[in-house]
Parts: C-alpha cells; sequence; structure tokens
C-alpha cells in the first residue's frame, strides 16, 4: 500500500490527496508544503498542490461508508469527538477523545480507542479545519 496524504490547499481551500513533500522555499525563507496528486483532466502528469502544513495527514488504512480516514480527522459519535492519532507506542493509529482548553488540548486517557472500533461505533466524520 501506497502511504497517501491529504491536506488543505492553500489556494482553493479544497482538500487534496496524493503524495506529501516539504520543498525550500528560499524567497520566503520558509518550507513549503505540498500535495502531489494526479492532473486527471489532462496536462502535466502531477500537479503540486501547496497546502497547510497543519492540516495533513496520513491514510490510515481504514474506510468508512467509502470515505477514507486519515490522521487529524475528527470522528464524532454520541455527541463525542474523536480524533485520529497514530502512536509510536503502540504502532497503530488510535481514536482519542480530545477536549480542547484555551491553546492546548487536553487528552482523556480513558477514552483512547483503537481505530478498528470505529465501525463498532458507527463514527461520523467532522470536519476540523
Amino acid at each position: 500500500m501506497d502511504l497517501i496524504f491529504k491536506g488543505k490547499s492553500k489556494i482553493d481551500e479544497k482538500w487534496y490527496e496524493g503524495y506529501y513533500f516539504v520543498k525550500d522555499d528560499a524567497l520566503k525563507n520558509k518550507p513549503r508544503h505540498l500535495i502531489v496528486r494526479d492532473n486527471k483532466g489532462g496536462g502535466p502528469v502531477t500537479i503540486d498542490e501547496p497546502v497547510y502544513g497543519h492540516t495533513v495527514g496520513v491514510y490510515t488504512g481504514l474506510e468508512i461508508d467509502g470515505t477514507k480516514v486519515f490522521t487529524k480527522d475528527i470522528l464524532t459519535s454520541d455527541g463525542i469527538d474523536y480524533e485520529i492519532i497514530y502512536s509510536d507506542h503502540v504502532l497503530g493509529f488510535l481514536m482519542v477523545n480530545t477536549i480542547e482548553v484555551t491553546s492546548s488540548i487536553a487528552v482523556n486517557f480513558n477514552t483512547i480507542k483503537p481505530l478498528t472500533e470505529a465501525r463498532i461505533l458507527n463514527m461520523e466524520f467532522k470536519e476540523r479545519y
């Protein structure tokens, strides 16, 4: 399975999937985050789509109702929001119940669930950004 990423475009605010890379922008002296995607409308083979770095997530391999689940996605069930994260400790994807507190995020560790439970909990997508 190829690694697939998604990110929100800086140009048209749409979400795009493809390969992700960071490129140095010498003129602005900061990195450019890009999603490289196929051009399905013809023309060049790929298109470099500038995206907001904080929106980039990696495909988890799970789909809910035909929609791919990525890290940083927010899923909701019974009024509880879960952010999808990757954990180095379990070497896998988790759903974490997050409670936003001013500028930080407090995590309720009693409500961490494996991502595989998303189908059981009848999760729905919620827009994050």
